[in-house]
């Protein structure tokens, strides 16, 4: 399934100079994020719909990946600046060799944000993901905001400002 995204003014003119400062592909039509299941590293089922109302940063990574593991410490910069403000980063791993190789990796970048397991690529499929790594970042009405393709520094000014904008943004929240 291809998703066609959209933007619908989803942004304001600050907003619009992080979203180009980071690269990000905005949606021409904001459609709903596919739900999915995965587990985690030891067994544990996750739903998206399990982090409704949330602003999600979903990234698509590999352990074998160079620019996934440079990206992972500022995702969880983010996860712990903004996760009691309503941020959730989800991981979504691609590897296909077991979550021993998975556990050792987040152990070792750090990562306590969920990380879920897509060996198969049914979710991966699913979102089009194309290269690795690949960022979605869902509204908190569960939309897509935007698209990244390739690594992208999270952590920087522009990256903090967006997720700020997008976490107080009342139109972003549930209706």
């Amino acid at each position: 399934m291809i998703l066609l995204l959209a933007w619908a003014g989803s942004a304001t003119g600050e907003a619009e100079r992080w979203i180009q400062e980071l690269n990000i592909d905005k949606p021409r039509t904001r459609v709903a994020a596919p739900d999915f299941a995965l587990p985690g590293p030891e067994g544990e089922m996750r739903a998206l719909e399990r982090y409704e109302g949330d602003l999600i940063l979903l990234n698509f990574w590999a352990t074998w990946c160079k620019p996934c593991r440079d990206e992972m410490p500022a995702l969880e910069s983010l996860w712990q600046e903004y996760g009691d403000r309503g941020l959730t980063v989800i991981g979504v791993n691609v590897d296909r060799g077991g979550p021993d190789k998975v556990r050792a990796m987040a152990e070792k970048l750090g990562i306590s944000f969920p990380v879920l397991l897509d060996p198969d690529g049914e979710v991966r499929n699913r979102y089009n993901v194309t290269a690795f790594p690949q960022t979605y970042l869902i509204g908190r009405d569960g939309r897509f905001l935007g698209k990244a393709l390739g690594e992208r520094e999270w952590a920087s000014r522009a990256g903090h400002e967006l997720i700020r904008h997008f976490l107080k943004r009342s139109g972003g929240a549930k209706n």
